[in-house]
């Protein structure tokens, strides 16, 4: 089933439905082998990712077909035969009309008719119809080659097809100066301009189709249109490919309804349990093992619960204000439902592991440490405290530590896809402003919207620095107060290995931040450095712009953005004051 001049369904609404029809059909081949016999040839210019505008949606069931040009050696024979007695040379003629096509099918049979029909006396010199028929007036001879010549131009020219017709003509303009530029099949601009018929690749370089298009389209031609044509210079793009596929569960409308109102009322259930299994662990049932190993000094139930009361607390204004978006995706997106799939593994197995220990574990070491030398029995003296303690270290390590250790590192690939998206997009907007600079004169104006246009770019990307470095830097602040927290008063609540371990997952924490911190100011100063060395280029005044966006600015921003959260600072100081108060008691 052939269906032609499929670009046409970009522009429709029942585009995915379309599509979706014939993946289906290509699925029921597995249950339906009638099905085998239906095969679809969808003809046009046209990306095929184009057809599809639903990013959930693959199409990964076809297979792009490129049409090269025509091949002298076979097809010479087909045209000799129009032009047997009709030019006197028609082999050479034949080798020059290809020369000016290149094989390029519609063309070089046009030019062969042409030939046939305005030849004088059997002579005829390609060249020269060429020149005085074409490309001094485009087809004066022929409408359709002209209508050939201005559907490329349209396309070229063309703002709806998601390439900017600025970066066009700039490419095509250094292929023109014999630049040697490398085909990417993922650069949308690159992919347009091989739809148009205007290039060809040739060994991964792109090269311009044919003499006629590299005569037509010239230098003059790119300028004139340049001229014409309103220049964005640093568009405007969605990098927020992240959509709500479909609503949330029930479940997880009520997991956000607590995030979004009830989250007091979950911070104080949890450190209702936790002080309810300190209480029960350290007092109630508490016995000497117990308060050897883990109650020196008689702060240990203080030394937890300051421990819990952190996590909880810095946890919930994690999932409230530094990840709250990152939070919802993860609670809300389907592409997402494997990170939520492992959060539930991954605290059913920690369930499993803690409860074997302050079950069985836990109880059978403490023994061995402490003999059994009073009236309690070893249920009373060894197991019960495990018992019930086990409820906070519950809380602890998979109520908060899995879901913040999760949010954290999601979030932390998410910002770094998200940059990384928003300084190729600058970068590209970059090197097109600085390929035009070097090859066509700038106007005042050109230079007024290049500033303008250049610094709402940077202010999006000086914004979104600016939120990573609070973000980050107030996570350091909290990890660093429980590493040092932990080297002075872990040593009371926890055994060595246990103890180790945490500071070493605390180490590798903030070292991990200070390296993000310090990638992150590596590229800020060298987009810094390319912007204002483009702002002098234009003879622009870049002394304005260095004392706005340098970085010891962004920097003062963002310690100022941490001390404006109030929370934040006043749970690190009441831990701080705490820390030292109970590291002074003996």
């Amino acid at each position: 089933m052939f269906l032609d001049e499929i670009d046409v369904l970009i522009s429709k609404s029942f585009k995915n439905e379309f599509i979706g029809f014939i993946r289906s059909c290509y699925n029921r081949r597995a249950d339906r082998p009638d099905f085998n016999r239906v095969a679809f040839c969808l003809l046009g210019v046209v990306a095929p990712a184009d057809l599809i505008g639903d990013i959930k949606q693959t199409f990964n069931i076809g297979k792009d077909i490129g049409l090269a040009g025509l091949e002298f050696e076979i097809a010479e024979a087909s045209f000799l035969q129009g032009l047997l007695g009709k030019v006197n040379n028609p082999k050479e003629c034949v080798s020059q009309i290809f020369d000016w096509t290149g094989g390029q099918p519609f063309l070089t049979q046009k030019l062969c008719q042409l030939a046939s029909e305005n030849s004088e006396n059997n002579n005829i010199n390609i060249s020269t119809f060429v020149e005085d028929n074409i490309l001094k007036n485009w087809g004066s001879k022929s409408y359709l080659i002209k209508e050939h010549l201005q559907n490329i131009s349209n396309y070229l020219l063309a703002t709806d097809r998601g390439s900017d017709p600025i970066s066009l003509l700039i490419i095509l303009g250094e292929i023109l100066d014999n630049k040697s530029i490398k085909y990417n099949s993922q650069d949308t601009e690159h992919t347009q301009l091989k739809l148009s018929g205007i290039i060809k690749v040739d060994s991964g370089n792109i090269e311009i189709f044919n003499k006629l298009y590299f005569q037509v389209f010239n230098k003059s031609w790119i300028e004139e249109r340049l001229n014409c044509l309103p220049k964005t210079w640093f568009p405007q793009e969605n990098l927020q490919d992240l959509t709500y596929s479909a609503p949330p569960s029930i479940l997880m409308q009520h997991v956000i309804k607590l995030l979004d109102k009830e989250l007091f009322v979950v911070v104080i259930c949890l450190l209702s349990i936790v002080l309810v299994s300190l209480y029960s662990s350290y007092y109630l049932f508490s016995s000497p093992a117990w308060s050897n190993n883990f109650n020196r000094g008689g702060t240990g139930a203080y030394i937890e619960f300051i421990r819990s009361t952190f996590l909880i607390l810095f946890a919930a204004y994690s999932f409230n204000d530094l990840f709250q978006e990152e939070t919802r995706e993860i609670l809300t997106l389907d592409r997402l439902w494997w990170i939520r799939t492992c959060l539930g593994v991954l605290g059913f197995l920690f369930v499993i592991f803690i409860s074997i220990h302050h079950l069985y574990l836990g109880p059978i070491n403490l023994a061995n440490k402490q003999p059994l030398l009073n009236h309690l029995s070893w249920f009373e003296n060894y197991y019960l405290p495990y018992l019930f303690f086990l409820p906070c270290a519950l809380v602890n390590f998979v109520a908060i530590g899995i879901p913040t250790v999760a949010v954290t590192i999601y979030s932390s690939i998410v910002n770094i896809s998200t940059n990384i998206k928003s300084i190729r997009i600058f970068d590209k907007s970059m090197n097109k402003t600085k390929s035009y600079i070097q090859s066509y004169p700038l106007s005042d104006r050109d230079k007024e919207d290049i500033n303008e246009q250049m610094m709402d770019a940077f202010q999006d990307l000086f914004t979104s620095f600016l939120k990573d470095f609070t973000r980050y830097f107030t996570l350091f602040l909290g990890v660093i107060l429980l590493f040092v927290f932990e080297l002075n008063l872990g040593r009371k609540t926890l055994e060595q290995t246990p103890l180790a371990l945490t500071l070493i997952d605390y180490s590798f924490c903030w070292i991990s931040l200070i390296v993000i911190f310090f990638l992150g100011i590596g590229e800020y100063q060298k987009i810094f450095r390319d912007v204002r060395d483009l702002l002098v280029k234009i003879k622009s005044d870049y002394r304005v712009f260095e004392n706005e966006y340098n970085l010891i600015r962004l920097i003062r921003r963002g310690v100022l953005n941490v001390r404006n959260k109030k929370y934040i600072y006043a749970l690190l100081v009441v831990m701080t004051v705490l820390s030292i108060v109970l590291y002074n008691i003996d």
